[in-house]
């Protein structure tokens, strides 16, 4: 018979304990969600976060000695070995639930604080002559201005401040392609009616939906070329409306569509009514000039996106995280856990509203209890569950 290390040596009835929980695998689960502790929980976390180094491959297939301590284990999922496992702390648990979805100065729901997606910038540019060698000075701040700042709407309001130094227009408006849930294209308005000395703030408070392929926006964005009109009101496709509400005349216009490294078109430009020389319109010095500077525009637009592309996802791991803190945290109250199941739903969904119902134990064709959040709730204070009365 041989003899157990001394380490190993334990009762049989352990032994015929564990042989009988790991047959019995719904129980035991059943069992550790149950009865586990908060300290059984971290301490399962803490055997589970050790990073295991890069073992090399050595010859004729194996694999060289590694420096591990000899507690670690194989990693159950499958992972790549000397991939760093991230340590999750407890206190990450007990930290409590923040609204995750804001409302935008566009009044769209979004994973994104103002404060994560808008760095403040300086907004008025030096001023240069019109000659060669200031385009040149212009271009190379522009760089330095993309190399620093994520902010698309700071950054092309700087652009059109850059750019009215050269066409001289009066106006001047950007439009983003988006898409609806039925991945139909439209038009809405990022920077509208930038003027001379304007603030980012007066440039980007109103918004504007336009249709596609529907105005001469519309018609720039879904052809990608650019259009020069001398006299909007003698052009069939431009839409009065706009001037109908703000009172404001528009005549000649310059628009230009903005492409990505795809060619694919991701927003227009416009500029109204040339305020000196050549009768009032734009001439194709000024499309030229227009063009160039738009191109910084198409850099600006996909770096943008990419950086909240990363925000977001670490947005959505931000959600997962608070999901296992309602599952491994202690519930003491109906309310509480319903109220965080509650904002999680609306913040991860997107969603205006969540509202849970409790079915009555003693007839099962009516509800207990109803409780409901919205989503400007999630803003306010704690108390920002209620519950309905009884149903």
């Amino acid at each position: 018979m041989e003899r157990a290390g001394p380490g190993s040596a334990r009762p049989r009835e352990q032994d015929s304990v564990e042989a009988w929980l790991d047959d019995h695998w719904d129980f035991t689960f059943s069992y550790f969600v149950r009865k586990a502790s908060r300290e059984m929980v971290n301490a399962w976390f803490a055997e589970r976060v050790h990073t295991i180094p890069v073992c090399k491959e050595g010859p004729r297939g194996h694999a060289e000695s590694c420096s591990c301590p000899s507690q670690q284990s194989p990693r159950a999922d499958g992972s790549t070995p000397g991939t760093p496992a991230r340590k999750i702390s407890a206190s990450e648990f007990d930290r409590p639930l923040r609204p995750i979805v804001v409302k935008d100065s566009e009044g769209t729901v979004s994973f994104l604080s103002e404060s994560e997606k808008k760095e403040q910038m300086p907004l008025t540019p030096p001023r240069f002559d019109n000659d060669q060698g200031d385009q040149c000075s212009r271009l190379l701040e522009l760089v330095k201005d993309i190399s620093s700042h994520l902010d698309v709407t700071a950054l092309c309001h700087k652009i059109f401040l850059h750019i009215h130094g050269l066409i001289s227009a009066d106006r001047y408006s950007l439009f983003l392609v988006c898409e609806d849930s039925s991945n139909d294209k439209f038009l809405v308005s990022r920077l509208f009616d930038v003027a001379e000395g304007s603030t980012l703030e007066e440039a980007s408070n109103s918004c504007i939906r336009l249709e596609w392929n529907k105005g001469i926006v519309g018609h720039v964005a879904a052809l990608g070329e650019p259009l020069n009109i001398k006299d909007a009101y003698e052009d069939p496709r431009f839409n009065a409306e706009v001037d109908q509400i703000t009172g404001y005349r528009t005549q000649s216009i310059l628009c230009m569509p903005i492409k990505n490294h795809r060619e694919e078109v991701v927003g227009v430009a416009q500029a109204i009514n040339k305020k000196s020389g050549n009768g009032g319109t734009f001439t194709e010095k000024d499309e030229k000039d227009f063009a160039a500077y738009l191109a910084f525009c198409g850099i600006v637009l996909h770096n943008a996106q990419l950086y909240e592309t990363s925000l977001l996802e670490n947005k959505r791991n931000q959600v997962l995280l608070d999901l296992a803190s309602l599952i491994f945290e202690e519930q003491q109250s109906l309310e509480v856990i319903l109220k965080k199941i509650a904002a999680t739903i609306i913040s991860f969904m997107q969603v205006q509203k969540c509202t849970i119902f409790i079915v009555d134990e003693d007839c099962s064709d009516s509800f207990s209890s109803v409780f409901h959040m919205e989503c400007e709730e999630l803003e306010k204070s704690s108390d920002a569950l209620t519950r309905l009365e009884p149903r």
